[in-house]
């Protein structure tokens, strides 16, 4: 099995996209921004967007590759 990081990374790579909610029900993963923090350190050019869920009001970020 891949580590976290490497999921999300291929998730990326795949998707272009992934938002905290996304990571948590793929992945199990709720330190999303932790790791797009990483991946970033290591090169990768990673942009956020804050998005506002229609239904429910809620807030939650959407990471996506840039280029």
């Amino acid at each position: 099995m891949l580590a976290q990081r490497e999921q999300i990374k291929e998730f990326l790579l795949m998707h272009k996209k992934i938002s905290t909610w996304e990571a948590i029900q793929k992945f199990r993963i709720t330190r999303l921004g932790a790791h797009i923090y990483e991946l970033r350190r290591r090169g990768m050019n990673i942009a956020a967007e804050r998005k506002r869920n229609p239904k429910t009001g809620t807030w939650f970020v959407e990471y996506y590759i840039v280029g």
